[in-house]
């Protein structure tokens, strides 16, 4: 939700959004309206179009997708990505520790069963 967390809450950031996680692949309007949650929208591809003449979006073949030559589009995904993998990393480390105290309670549980029937 990284434009929408930066830009608020509207049917242009929501478009920005779902296109951001998937920046390699064209949409149809439909397709983005759909998956935008706007389907208030009438007229999806006047959005679209006026997004084209902004160059936050590229236009081909009547499909769209996000325009990463955009510098303030490239700069909000690396930001995000960047964030991503914080949480990524935090999460690995977490399981590791989780991992480690499991391993401690296997261990002494082990422990105590050898000393029981030892």
């Amino acid at each position: 939700m990284t434009f929408i967390e930066l830009f608020g809450h509207t049917p242009i950031t929501k478009i920005l959004d779902f296109l951001g996680d998937y920046p390699r692949f064209w949409y149809t309007a439909m397709e983005i309206r759909d998956n935008t949650m706007a389907e208030h929208v009438r007229n999806p591809a006047s959005i679209l179009d006026s997004m084209v003449t902004t160059e936050l979006l590229k236009k081909e073949n009547e499909k769209y997708k996000i325009n990463i030559d955009n510098p303030i589009i490239a700069a909000v995904l690396k930001w995000d990505f960047e964030e991503a993998k914080k949480v990524a990393d935090k999460l690995t480390e977490e399981e590791a520790s989780t991992k480690a105290k499991i391993k401690i309670v296997d261990d002494y549980l082990e422990q105590k069963k050898s000393n029981k029937n030892g």
